[in-house]
């Protein structure tokens, strides 16, 4: 299968089952803002409190015939086994099907970590879930909560360097000392941003005065 990132933002996504399984995709879905719905006679008491919240809605009932149309995403993390085969059997117009309970379907949940805009996904396909769980970790270890701010800097060089008109060769410089190990200071950001923005300053003065 091929990794992809997916905009679920106000897609329509329809969770067959209110347990565990379940609640572990609800956790992963929330950040991106998908409209969800859950199919389930009961709640485990931390998706009751999200539902409460209003993150979600809930038809408390048993999964039937059509209460999958129009989704963008089915997720089938039913307890019974014959629940999740007619759900996924019946989404015949899907375009995404996660089989929660046997990894069946066209889309895979991966370990998932994010660091503002780093995003980095672990997957063995199957294979072993704790040897995906051991690489996350490790991945989180290696990135700690606040490296999201040093990426956010890079993106905010990325667009100055862009409209500045600099040649290649000085982009290419100072993309370059943006990615040195110092500059995971922000004093050192700071004054690397103030440089690009003087070395601008000072070309378009050379450019007026020709």
């Amino acid at each position: 299968m091929k990794p992809l990132s997916i905009d679920l933002y106000k897609k329509r996504v329809v969770i067959v089952g209110g347990g565990k399984v379940a609640e572990k995709r609800m956790k992963s879905l929330l950040p991106e803002d998908p409209e969800v719905t859950v199919i389930s006679p009961e709640l485990t008491e931390n998706l009751r409190q999200l539902w409460e919240e209003g993150a979600f809605e809930w038809k408390r009932k048993p999964y039937a015939e059509g209460d999958a149309s129009r989704a963008f995403l089915l997720i089938t993390a039913a307890d019974q086994l014959e629940v999740n085969e007619q759900a996924e059997a019946e989404a015949k117009e899907v375009p995404l099907i996660n089989r929660a309970d046997n990894g069946g379907g066209n889309v895979h949940f991966p370990a998932h970590m994010k660091r503002g805009r780093l995003s980095v996904s672990v997957t063995t396909n199957g294979a072993s879930p704790k040897l995906t769980a051991g690489i996350k970790q490790k991945f989180e270890e290696q990135f700690p909560e606040d490296y999201g701010r040093y990426v956010d800097f890079l993106f905010t060089m990325r667009n100055v360097l862009r409209d500045a008109g600099f040649s290649p060769d000085r982009r290419r410089f100072y993309l370059e000392e943006g990615l040195k190990e110092a500059c995971r200071s922000r004093d050192q950001q700071q004054l690397l941003l103030q440089e690009i923005h003087k070395e601008k300053g000072a070309d378009d003065c050379e450019r007026t005065d020709r």
